[in-house]
């Protein structure tokens, strides 16, 4: 167990993420999976990790695994929250193309995979090689991934259980223990980052006002939007008397999840605390982690069932508990040191965006927003285009920041203090050619959607949640008539406890529509 954990963490995500990644031009053909075949590295993996599945698929049937089948639906159900999420996304506009193959063959692998796991692997492939097309062509494409990623790892986690019950006869029990392995490391991450991001391990906790991030949520995701200023500004100000109990139990829930393999009561328990946790970002931010929640919720109810069927209260021995316990925390925190902080932030009172409105032929102005862009609205809506302004900014979606000295200056600050603290730490990351591929993507994307009038991949009805939510103010674009412009806007904030005061406004694009 302990080597399958090891190896899982050192080696499958990488794996999956460097080689399903197709060349640019592969995806534009219209096509992942003649883009697979037709790319060399990854038709490889595929054609290494079916042989061995296909050779020994009598060992590897559900039922030799676990005659209750419990299994499963427990891993049926994960592949399900994972593979719809993607195929079920909207229409790819850059690249003027449905991939409506790809989304036929993932759903026909997910009906596949009913009747034997051997259909798990290539059904993985699939969906990132389909996935990964958001990596093309902007910049940054990881930060697409926040609302993915852990559902995204249990299921390479699972994947992995496939390959070793190959090897070696395995316990029912083993998938609940992997996945809740990536789960518990990927919240324990967090957690230590929160710890870790401070002079001390406890600087977060007492010093970040989690309550700000209330009022950059409304001002750049419009959460909430149809409240005024000054509603904001109240349920803002009466949050705050909360920072220490949200920091309090935003720390037990995420570093407490190293403790979820020692029992099962406490898997469950944990697991329900972060989700928990998820609603309360859900209320606060309008930032929506559904499939995290239904992940989570799998593995409660597979914990419970496991349970209910009179197996022992631990799900592993005690020994092998205590060490994966280790492995998690070792896990996590090199994960920390390797990507940087990622769930770690300083929630600052000045709040900077971008803004999209869009000019139509008729003349009229819209605001556009940022999920027009799908499958890449999550960029969008983060909108971490820094590189498209010539001047120096003080960077952070939402309004975050992870350098403690600009969070402990910007907290203290007066709105006539903006000036010398920008003097003083802000950065320029202007880039001429990164702009320029920003415009070209803007451009061809919503070039493209006007040639096809905008058609839905999917009527409203059977669309998916949005990672962000919003509300869509009364003038935004709606399909009125074709865009002729996309204008960007760069909009600061600052909020000093008592009012929002927008600081400017400022034009930094005007892209033509073709």
């Amino acid at each position: 167990m302990l080597i399958c954990a090891v190896a899982y963490a050192l080696t499958w995500r990488t794996l999956f993420f460097e080689v399903c990644l197709l060349p640019e031009p592969l995806y534009a053909r219209g096509s992942v999976v003649l883009g697979i075949l037709q790319h060399p590295p990854t038709l490889a993996l595929l054609l290494a990790g079916i042989l061995p599945l296909f050779v020994f698929r009598k060992r590897i049937t559900w039922a030799a695994v676990d005659d209750s089948m419990r299994m499963r639906g427990f891993v049926w159900i994960v592949a399900l929250v994972v593979g719809v999420s993607f195929a079920a996304s909207g229409y790819n506009y850059y690249y003027d193309t449905s991939f409506i193959f790809d989304r036929l063959a993932i759903v026909a692998l997910l009906v596949a995979l009913r009747f034997h796991p051997a259909f798990l692997f290539p059904l993985v492939l699939t969906v990132m090689a389909f996935a990964l097309q958001i990596h093309h062509p902007l910049p940054e494409p990881m930060w697409n991934w926040p609302d993915k990623r852990m559902p995204v790892h249990v299921l390479f986690a699972l994947v992995w259980f496939v390959y070793l019950r190959i090897a070696v006869k395995t316990d029912p029990r083993m998938p609940l223990v992997l996945a809740v392995f990536v789960a518990a490391a990927t919240y324990t991450h967090a957690g230590l980052s929160k710890m870790a991001i401070g002079p001390s391990l406890t600087t977060w906790f007492l010093e970040n006002p989690t309550s700000n991030i209330f009022v950059s949520a409304h001002l750049q995701g419009n959460w909430l939007g149809q409240l005024g200023g000054d509603t904001v500004v109240r349920i803002a100000r009466s949050l705050s008397a909360t920072d220490a109990a949200s920091n309090g139990f935003t720390l037990f829930a995420e570093a407490g999840a190293a403790l979820m393999l020692l029992d099962r009561r406490l898997t469950r328990f944990f697991l329900g605390a972060c989700i928990l946790l998820h609603v309360g970002i859900l209320a606060t931010t309008g930032i929506f982690f559904w499939k995290w929640i239904l992940v989570d919720l799998a593995m409660i109810g597979y914990a419970g069932s496991l349970w209910k069927s009179g197996g022992s209260e631990a799900a592993v021995q005690k020994t092998v508990a205590v060490g994966l316990v280790l492995l998690t925390l070792v896990f996590a925190f090199s994960y920390f040191k390797t990507q940087g902080v990622l769930f770690a932030w300083w929630d600052t009172r000045h709040s900077r965006h971008f803004e999209y409105e869009a000019e139509t032929e008729a003349g009229e102005v819209y605001a556009l927003d940022p999920r027009y862009f799908v499958p890449y609205d999550v960029a969008f809506v983060q909108g971490r285009f820094y590189y498209v302004l010539p001047a120096e900014v003080l960077p952070g979606t939402y309004g975050v920041t992870h350098r403690y000295p600009v969070f402990r200056e910007l907290q203290d600050a007066e709105l006539e203090d903006l000036p010398a603290i920008r003097e003083r730490y802000a950065i320029r990351f202007f880039n001429p050619r990164l702009r320029d591929t920003f415009g070209r993507f803007v451009q061809r994307y919503v070039g493209r959607a006007m040639q096809r009038e905008r058609k839905r991949f999917l009527p409203s009805w059977l669309s998916l949640p949005y990672h962000f939510q919003t509300t869509f103010p009364p003038d935004h674009y709606d399909d009125q008539s074709k865009i002729r412009m996309v204008r960007v806007f760069f909009t600061e904030h600052f909020y000093d406890g008592e009012a929002i005061h927008q600081l400017h406004r400022t034009e930094v694009m005007a892209i033509p529509i073709e």
